[in-house]
């Protein structure tokens, strides 16, 4: 089936029928290390940008190529045989079906849960191509795993930079902006940019894009997820450890949504860790104190030294805080 694949002589319904007889072996997990050893992989990718092959043909080769993906133990084999250059390449191409490119974006997200993929999938422009995924034309679906797979490429340091520089990080603010969007998508959108923020050479970058606005009001959406509403806070902590950051975080009111927070009975003892941390970062500007006591910050701090479900590093972000508010005699 594998070798039809590449005859030059096959017609296209005899290849399509190739490949989804090939996408229905790889529905089976016992099979796929057995047909990634045999190079079926490499078959199917081909078929790809074979513009002879019919739309049905390209379907099952996806899906069979996410299959394979699935297994931890082939995405290395599917990275060095160039596999995510072909569905990254689909991801531009116009003619290619929305279901065609959900399913380059989940095998691309696969792909990139394993960390030592990470930086062969950027070095090839995949985070580029997942980007532009992220609009109302494509699937839910597909911007759900767009998502989930920049916030896998984001996870590693070595990779925040050029994610930035590609302005991966704007697409990202806009899908939090769309409040359309799906729980899963909002989630992943948050976790990468929470790691893009952990590396302070990228803060600035995010701050000028108004990505801390985008994560402050997420903090207060009743219909954001704790993951999501968590990632947005240790975001805004990340942000808030480069003193540069601090006086455009204050002009923009962050502290407001983050000592409202401290408040939240739903909220869970991550996220207010979060927020205790960044208020306490806020709070180590002189300059800050006294904006800070008049919006009643003092009182939510305060709060989480008698909170029994506050974490110790809560309370030490508290107490840390409250003292360097009290250090100013104004106050």
């Amino acid at each position: 089936l594998s070798e039809l694949l590449r005859d030059p002589f096959a017609t296209p319904l005899a290849k399509q029928c190739a490949a989804g007889a090939l996408c229905n072996l790889s529905a089976d997990p016992a099979n796929l290390q057995a047909l990634v050893a045999a190079g079926v992989h490499i078959r199917l990718s081909e078929l790809l940008s074979d513009p002879q092959a019919t739309d049905m043909a390209k379907q099952w080769a996806l899906i069979a190529l996410c299959n394979l993906s699935r297994d931890p133990a082939n995405g290395q084999a599917l990275v060095a045989d160039g596999v995510h250059n072909s569905l990254s390449a689909l991801l531009r191409d116009q003619p290619a079906t929305p279901v065609e490119k959900q399913w380059a974006a989940e095998a691309l997200c696969n792909l990139s849960r394993d960390p030592a993929n990470g930086q062969a999938l950027v070095a090839a422009g995949v985070h580029i191509r997942l980007s532009e995924l992220l609009s109302p034309q494509a699937t839910d679906m597909a911007i759900e795993h767009a998502a989930g797979a920049l916030c896998n490429l984001s996870a590693d340091p070595a990779n925040g930079q050029a994610l930035v520089a590609a302005g991966v990080h704007n697409l990202l603010s806009k899908l939090l902006m769309d409040r359309q969007e799906t729980d899963m998508a909002i989630e992943h959108a948050a976790g990468a940019l929470c790691n893009l923020s952990r590396d302070p050479a990228n803060g600035q970058a995010l701050i000028a894009a108004g990505v801390h606005n985008l994560l402050s009001e997420l903090l207060s959406d009743q219909q954001a997820t704790d993951m999501a509403k968590q990632c947005a806070a240790l975001a805004l902590w990340y942000l808030s450890r480069d003193p540069a950051n601090l006086p455009i975080l204050m002009a923009a009111g962050v502290y407001i949504r983050l000592s409202e927070l401290l408040m939240d009975p739903l909220a869970t003892p991550l996220e207010k860790q979060c927020a205790a941390g960044a208020l306490c970062n806020l709070s180590d500007n002189p300059a800050n104190r006294q904006t800070l006591v008049d919006a009643g910050v003092h009182i939510q701090l305060s709060t989480i030294l008698r909170d029994p479900q506050a974490t110790d590093m809560a309370k030490k972000w508290a107490v840390l805080a409250l003292r360097r508010l009290s250090a100013d005699p104004a106050n």
